[in-house]
């Protein structure tokens, strides 16, 4: 399970290093890192995103339009986080440039039980405060 909240830096290269609480529930294998819902990243488990995916896509028909067009929108802005020798991981551009992050910038990482989700500090501390507002009303 994915709980607690850090903030860290993006390098001038896109990479970032996930919190080391996470890294360990998140597994050996690289995460699978893809576009999430307001404008941030998602990182699932390699086992997890396997298993979601096959539950999303695996009994779908190989010639099913919609489904195909679903898994390319999906997984053409997907990768796996392939670390480097000092635990980095690169965030393809497509992918930062989505999520509003810029190199050298202050990013969040959020658990989110069965994920972590990566987002822009702005763009987090507005997401809060959002979710303040409407809690108000």
């Amino acid at each position: 399970m994915f709980v607690g909240e850090f903030t860290h830096q993006v390098d001038d290269k896109g990479r970032i290093r996930i919190p080391t609480k996470f890294k360990s529930a998140l597994g050996e294998e690289a995460p699978f890192i893809m576009q999430g819902e307001e404008k941030c990243l998602y990182v699932y488990s390699k086992k997890f995103s396997d298993e979601m995916l096959e539950s999303v896509f695996g009994g779908g028909k190989f010639n099913d339009k919609e489904m195909n067009a679903q898994k390319a929108r999906l997984m053409s802005k997907a990768c796996y986080g392939e670390e480097d020798k000092q635990g980095r991981v690169t965030i393809p551009q497509a992918l930062l440039k989505y999520a509003k992050i810029d190199v050298s910038s202050t990013i969040v990482s959020v658990g989110a039980y069965d994920h972590v989700q990566i987002w822009a500090k702005e763009a987090w501390e507005e997401f809060l405060a959002a979710e303040e507002k409407e809690e108000q009303e």
